[in-house]
């Protein structure tokens, strides 16, 4: 109520009988501005093993370079080999990626009670840093390769890494035997028979292995992804029976019957002796197939002169038939041969003409343009 003798109304405050409530605000630590560099690494590492870690990643320096690069996620990269000194085995790579991780210092410290109670347990935690770039290893588990160390390639490029001169220069291509698969002793542990093909004592199926030369390569692409190849058999190949010249076994091939078959001219070096006179084997069962007016045609420019560049019996031809000799290919070879090599090199010569026993062949000679010089 309001006392009439107070004049205007005016509104007195009131105070509140509860109390606010205290807020508690957690004590504020700078943060430092050093900078640490985190490896999630793939594995156990003990304070007695970090040498052992850091050498698996390619030694601190390799480490330091790879997180002072500032290129793309391809250029960082820290591979990690689990058989160091071993060419041939597959590494795994590691990204270093961008992060906001504080680093955190935590000590443990245990009080003893007395009267026989628990230990008490007292945390310290102490931000000493960030980390701005962390290496993950996020591939996919890959397949190892160990080659036979007996193998000339293996042996090769142990010696390659070594700079053992010895051992390169005793190199030599083996001759490839088609003994791909091996039949195996019987596994030394004691196996389910129904695994390893036998059963009740008596072996149903040999126990096979592949015997195939495939070294690992030089490099592994560090592409994570799988993908679907999706074989499949060559539509064109079939199989076909051959005899091996030596032993005289029938064994089983596959021949490509889409092929290219080359229908080049004969070629010969300026050196030799003597010239071809017929078309190789190849050429002539392509006769029958020839356009006999071009080939006649052709047969008539060669008894007018006997060398012809090809520039040259192109201008002597109409469109149609400049076309038909370059479709056909074997219409030039049927009828003429080249020299690889010396003043007649690349001109098309009359089978069996050999200019360097004519002394009118002179005047086919190539020169060069610039110097004029016989070539």
């Amino acid at each position: 109520m309001q006392n009439a003798e107070a004049g205007p109304s005016t509104a007195i405050p009131q105070q509140s009988t509860q109390t606010a409530p205290s807020v508690l605000c957690a004590p504020l630590n700078p943060l430092s501005s050093t900078h640490f560099y985190s490896i999630e690494y793939p594995g156990y590492v003990q304070p007695t093993s970090v040498s052992l870690a850091l050498e698996r990643l390619g030694g601190q320096s390799s480490v330091d370079s790879a997180f002072k690069r500032t290129g793309g996620k391809t250029a960082s990269v820290i591979e990690l080999n689990l058989r160091p000194g071993n060419p041939f085995s597959h590494p795994i790579p590691g990204e270093v990626v961008a992060t906001n991780n504080v680093l955190l210092k935590v000590v443990k410290r245990r009080r003893k009670q007395k009267d026989g109670q628990p230990s008490v347990g007292e945390y310290t935690v102490e931000a000493v840093g960030v980390i701005p770039k962390t290496t993950r290893f996020r591939s996919m588990v890959d397949y190892q390769y160990r080659p036979d160390p007996d193998d000339s390639v293996t042996k090769l490029r142990y010696a390659m890494k070594a700079m053992d001169v010895e051992g390169i220069l005793k190199y030599n291509i083996q001759e490839e035997k088609e003994d791909y698969t091996v039949a195996d002793a019987p596994p030394p542990m004691d196996i389910d028979p129904l695994l390893t093909g036998s059963y009740s004592g008596t072996p149903m199926i040999k126990n096979i292995t592949s015997n195939l030369r495939l070294p690992p390569p030089p490099l592994f692409s560090r592409q994570g992804v799988p993908h679907l190849f999706n074989y499949k058999a060559n539509p064109a190949s079939v199989v076909t029976t051959v005899v091996d010249e030596a032993t005289g076994e029938e064994k089983k091939r596959l021949i490509n019957r889409m092929r290219w078959k080359g229908f080049g001219p004969i070629a010969i070096n300026f050196s030799d002796k003597g010239v071809p006179d017929k078309p190789s084997q190849v050429i002539e069962e392509q006769r029958s197939q020839a356009d006999q007016k071009v080939l006649k045609r052709l047969e008539e420019l060669f008894q007018e002169r006997p060398i012809w560049t090809r520039t040259a019996i192109f201008n002597q031809l109409d469109s149609h038939e400049v076309r038909e000799i370059v479709n056909s290919k074997f219409l030039l070879p049927l009828i003429s041969y080249v020299f690889q090599d010396g003043p007649w090199r690349d001109t098309q010569i009359r089978l069996g003409y050999d200019p360097r026993e004519d002394l009118q062949a002179r005047l086919y000679v190539r020169y060069t343009l610039l110097t004029n010089e016989l070539v």
